[in-house]
Order: C-alpha cells, then sequence, then structure tokens
C-alpha cells in the first residue's frame, strides 16, 4: 500500500506539472496613444508557451484585462477590466493580433505585369496569390509580402501602402488579402512593360538582413531595355540585363519569373524578333541565376520552408476605462497596474498617467529638428518633410507629419515615446526619372524634452539604383560588338567619375549629372547595338547571295555540259587550264576578266571538279557578258 500511495503521489506530482506547465511573459509594452487628462491608449506584447513549445491559436477572449488607480500609499481608487469595445487601435482592428512564426524567414516580392494583355490572367493570378499568402501563414513563416504593379515607368501598390514601403508582414494577412484584391489592368493595348526597371527598383526596398530576399515576376511579354523594343531611344528605358544582374547579386535576391514560351508571348508592338534580335537576347532566361518556373502563375512551384513555429507572439492594445484618473490630473504618485490573464497565469505593468519614472512631467511638446543632407550642409526650406509612426510589431502607423523651415524640422505636439522616422522629398513624389528625391528613415525617441538623435540626414534618394543602371550601361558598352579602344577608355573613365562622386555622399546636383550622363549613353548604346546589328546581317546577306549564286552557277554549269557543242565545251576547259595556271597571288592581282559572248553561263569556267571555278561571278545580260573578278583580260579563244 506503501508502494502504490508513492506512486500515486509522483503521478500527481507529473500531471500537476504538465498540467500547469504553461508561462505567460510580458515581452514588452507602450503608451501608444498619448492623451493629457492621462486616459491613454497602451499597448503590450506577451508570449505564451507550454513548457517550450509556443502555444497558438489563442484568441482575444482568452486573454483578461484589468486596470487598477491606486495612490501613492497603495490604496485602491478604482478597478475595472477592459471591456471588448475598448480593444480599440491606431490600426482599424480589434486590438488583438497573433504572430505566430518559425526561424524560416523569407521577404518576397511580386512584380506584376498590369497591362491590358495580362487581363486574362489577372483573375487567376490573383487567386493564386491569396492561396501563396494562405500557405505561409499555415506554415508558419515568418514572411514579409510586398506587391507591385508596373507596365511602363510607373510602379503602383494596390493597397494603403507606397511603392517605397509597401511590405506587409505576418500581422497584416487581413490587410494583404485586399490588397490582392485591388490588383488590375489597364489598357486596350498592350504596352511595352519595364519588367527590368521594376526589378531594379525593388532592390533597393528594406529587405530584412536576416531574411532570405526573393522577387517573383509575372509578366506576358519580353522586358523592356535599353535594347528597345524600339529601335529609337526616345521614351526608351535605360534598363540592361548586366545591371539587373549586378543589382541581384550585390543585393543577394533571388529572382523567379514567370512567363510563356516566346512563340506565346503577347503581342508587342514596334517589336520583331527578325528587326531587334537585341531584345530578346536580353530576356530573363539569359539573366544569370533567374529560375523560370513556366506559365501560367502557379504559387505552389515558389518554394518555401515549413518549419514548426517557434515564436508565438500576442499583441495587445486598449484605450484606459478609469475615468475617474482625471479627477487626480497631473498629481504625483499615481499610478496604474495592469493586469493580463491567460488562463491561470498572469503578467503585470504599470505607469504613471502624468510623470515618468524620474518624475518628468509627460506631455505633448514641440520639437525643433536640424536636417542635414549627406555632405553635412543644412537643407533649405521645404526641401524635405517627416513622418513619424508608431511601431508594434509588423504594424505601422502615422503619428504626424512635419516639414521644415529654414533647413530644421518644425515638429509641433509630439507626444513623448518611440517612433519610426521617414523623410520625403516635399511633396512625396514617387519614383520617376524626371524626380530627384530626398529619402531616410530610422528610429527616433522624444524623451524629457529632448529628441534622440538630436538630427537627422536626409539621403539622396534612389543612389543604388541609379548608379546601378549606368554600371550595367558600361558594362553592355564594352563589350558591344563593334566597341572600339575609346569606347572601353570612356566607360572606365565613366566609372571612375561615378565612384568620385559618391564618395562622400550624392547630393541632389550629382544626382541630375547621373541621370544626364546615363541617358546619353543609354541611346547611345541603342544605336550601337542597332549598327552592330545591321552590320551583322548585312555581312550575312552578302555570305547568302554568294552562296545562291554558286549553287545557281553549279547547277546551270552543269545542265550546260550536256547541252554546249564540243567546240565551246573544248574552249571552256582551255580558259579554265590556262586560269589555273596562274598562282593564286597573280590571279588576285588582275582586275577583271571578260569571257566570250557564246559562252551562255558562268558554269562554261569550269574546274577539275566539274564545279564553277569561282563564286566570284556577275553576268550582263544585255551583252551576255560575264566577269570573272579580279581576274585579267585574256585574248578572246585562248
Amino acid at each position: 500500500m506503501k508502494r502504490i500511495g508513492f506512486l500515486f503521489l509522483l503521478f500527481s506530482l507529473f500531471l500537476i506539472t504538465t498540467v500547469y506547465s504553461k508561462t505567460l511573459e510580458l515581452k514588452s509594452w507602450q503608451i501608444w496613444d498619448f492623451s493629457y487628462n492621462g486616459i491613454h491608449g497602451v499597448c503590450c506584447a506577451v508570449s505564451v508557451k507550454d513548457g517550450e513549445i509556443p502555444v497558438t491559436g489563442l484568441s482575444f477572449e482568452d486573454f483578461t484585462i484589468t486596470e487598477t488607480l491606486v495612490d501613492g500609499y497603495g490604496e485602491v481608487l478604482s478597478k475595472a477590466k477592459i471591456a471588448p469595445e475598448q480593444r480599440e487601435d491606431q490600426f482599424d482592428g480589434i486590438g488583438f493580433w497573433e504572430r505566430s512564426v518559425s526561424s524560416s524567414k523569407i521577404d518576397l516580392v511580386f512584380l506584376i505585369d498590369k497591362t491590358g494583355s495580362m487581363a486574362d490572367q489577372i483573375e487567376s493570378v490573383k487567386s493564386e496569390l491569396k492561396k501563396f499568402v494562405n500557405r505561409l501563414e499555415a506554415d508558419g513563416c515568418d514572411f514579409r509580402v510586398a506587391v507591385l504593379l508596373f507596365e511602363a515607368a510607373l510602379l503602383e501598390e494596390p493597397g494603403r501602402k507606397s511603392p517605397d514601403y509597401p511590405f506587409y508582414g505576418a500581422m497584416e494577412m487581413d490587410e494583404l488579402l485586399l490588397a490582392i484584391e485591388e490588383i488590375e489592368t489597364a489598357g486596350e493595348w498592350h504596352i511595352n512593360t519595364w519588367s527590368y526597371d521594376a526589378i531594379l527598383f525593388s532592390s533597393q526596398l528594406e529587405f530584412r538582413e536576416d531574411s532570405r530576399a526573393v522577387l517573383v515576376v509575372i509578366t506576358d511579354t519580353l522586358p523592356e531595355t535599353v535594347h528597345g523594343p524600339f529601335w529609337y531611344f526616345s521614351g526608351g528605358s535605360v534598363a540592361t540585363k548586366r545591371a539587373v544582374e549586378i543589382a541581384l547579386e550585390e543585393r543577394g535576391i533571388e529572382l523567379e519569373y514567370f512567363q510563356p514560351e516566346e512563340s506565346e508571348l503577347a503581342h508587342m508592338e514596334n517589336y520583331n524578333r527578325l528587326i531587334n534580335p537585341a531584345l530578346s537576347e536580353s530576356n530573363f532566361d539569359h539573366l544569370v541565376g533567374a529560375v523560370s518556373l513556366g506559365w501560367p502563375f502557379k504559387q505552389d512551384l515558389i518554394k518555401v520552408d515549413a518549419l514548426p513555429v517557434s515564436e508565438s507572439i500576442y499583441y495587445l492594445s486598449w484605450n484606459s476605462g478609469l475615468d475617474e484618473i482625471t479627477d487626480y490630473y497631473r498629481k504625483e504618485g499615481f499610478k496604474v497596474e495592469v493586469d493580463v490573464k491567460c488562463g491561470d497565469e498572469h503578467v503585470s505593468l504599470s505607469y504613471s498617467p502624468f510623470f515618468d519614472e524620474e518624475g518628468y512631467l509627460q506631455s505633448s511638446e514641440d520639437y525643433h529638428l536640424p536636417v542635414l543632407d549627406e555632405e553635412g550642409n543644412q537643407l533649405p526650406d521645404k526641401a524635405v518633410e517627416m513622418g513619424l509612426l508608431r511601431e508594434l510589431g509588423d504594424l505601422k502607423a502615422f503619428s504626424g507629419n512635419y516639414a521644415t523651415k529654414d533647413g530644421v524640422l518644425q515638429l509641433r505636439s509630439v507626444d513623448p515615446g518611440d517612433y519610426l522616422y521617414r523623410l520625403y522629398a516635399y511633396g512625396r513624389s514617387s519614383y520617376s526619372y524626371s524626380t530627384l528625391r530626398l529619402k531616410g528613415t530610422g528610429k527616433i525617441s522624444f524623451v524629457q524634452g529632448e529628441v534622440i538623435p538630436d538630427f537627422v540626414v536626409a539621403r539622396t534618394g534612389d543612389a543604388f539604383l541609379e548608379s546601378v543602371k549606368i554600371r550595367g550601361l558600361m558594362d553592355e558598352f564594352v563589350s558591344n560588338k563593334i566597341a572600339v579602344n575609346e569606347s572601353k577608355e570612356f566607360a572606365e573613365k565613366s566609372l571612375k567619375w561615378i565612384d568620385a562622386v559618391a564618395s562622400d555622399g550624392l547630393n541632389l546636383r550629382e544626382m541630375e549629372a547621373l541621370k544626364r550622363v546615363y541617358v546619353s549613353v543609354g541611346a547611345f548604346l541603342n544605336g550601337m547595338a542597332y549598327a552592330a546589328i545591321e552590320s551583322e546581317r548585312v555581312e550575312s546577306d552578302l555570305l547568302q547571295m554568294v552562296r545562291d549564286t554558286r549553287s545557281m552557277t553549279r547547277k546551270a554549269g552543269h545542265r550546260l555540259q550536256g547541252m554546249g557543242s564540243r567546240e565551246e565545251n573544248r574552249q571552256s576547259i582551255q580558259v579554265s587550264m590556262q586560269l589555273r595556271k596562274l598562282s593564286r597571288h597573280d590571279f588576285l592581282k588582275l582586275p577583271h576578266f571578260v569571257i566570250p559572248n557564246s559562252f551562255r553561263d558562268p558554269g562554261l569556267i569550269l574546274s577539275e571538279d566539274g564545279g564553277p571555278l569561282t563564286d566570284n561571278v556577275a553576268f550582263s545580260s544585255d551583252q551576255r557578258v560575264f566577269v570573272l573578278k579580279r581576274a585579267a583580260a585574256l585574248r578572246r579563244g585562248c
């Protein structure tokens, strides 16, 4: 009996340990919506584990949030549970998000051709994209997905993001699915698509350093390049196959593409392979490292690692329900204690409604923040504007937008706390050749009347993109079939100039010069490529003419051997034999050779094997005279 009792005790202890092994851990918290009266918006992040295994699939009903207002002596002044209607947030949600992910990280950008020829495919593309996003979630991937639509020079983001910051994270499934649903094609006619420009633009996006970076292109046609499809440059692209290869290699980005076989490509205006073979020779299948996934777009062909969930974080946000806080407006010693409960586990946090931990009165304040360019110069009035964003996991929401005056950002009524900042050129222009942009992003904090850091740098936007374009142009410029040594010297000097101007940062004036240079080089390379192809075509046509003439003369000669008189054949053999006595050196020095009018065909001048003596034969129908180029005039009957 004692043994049975002992075993029962061990089993009970094991059962208790197993059943109650769940743990709740507070990961972070912040006041995300500050109010002068002390009734703030609050958010926190917690993790739930069963032993070492993350617990997934919880809902906001599984968490209970209770707030308690206490005075400096610990006396409870008010207490309330947060009701569902108080679980509001800046992100138009219910104040609850789950982020359960594995160690498989992927940042993926879909570049989708939105031209009219894609109209029959677009609904299938949207359906496959939704399946792919759901697969990422089911596989527990730590993903960020962006969708960009392209046609000519313009890029669009179909949802609520911008082309410069297009990523949706694992906490933004609904927003991402909505963006996919908004994808549409446009245009009655097919226009040339700038796939390579879209790739180059995407290569400068903010991929996570520890994430797999992938670009997926979906198009039914060839990419526009510096080689056309136009054989004139007005309005053309300066993108090159080589520029794309450089960008992908230096940024560590994988490229996969869905595209029909060339025989099934959509109609392209101004393009014919026979007229412009250089364009198809710059297609995706010629890119180093690019992977073709066929046609049409099928999401299951994109490989993603499915691993067990390694981290599960729940984000909760709410507006305080303690209206009594206003009765103690700006009084010291009071605090709000927050208890978060899941099952039988609790975590807690506390904050003062009006003061920080050091007794500093917290309130919205004005700040003046200098903005410098990359060379350390102060920027002129209205050169940039700044957006401040609150962050919550993958989520970001604008908290304010501010402009410069005399090179200083005028930050009005900024709540205390931590933010993400983004700098834009004034007016927030999108990328284009004709636009010069300033950009910048980073973390910034407002604490006790001070801003950290105390200045920010606005960098010249699109510097990597534009430098890669010209580097690709120079590589193709040098490798052109009709390039000369002077071309190579020009390319080397140009690249040295680019390195020199970019060594201490690229200002807007230098960026303008860079753009003008690559447009000029692009136009010249377009002409060089055309000239090289035309040169090859002339040479090829000439060789074909020679082959055709040789074939014609051989056939005619064989026919006349059976038709000509014995005397004509005798004379032709004599001429052939005398010509063969001449050395090749002497033969090539002679200016021309006239054959008797009685000879009806150049095939009468025969070699020993019965074929024509030479391919270089011309025929005059009026005089019935055959001229053998570069042979001497021999007397009639020789």
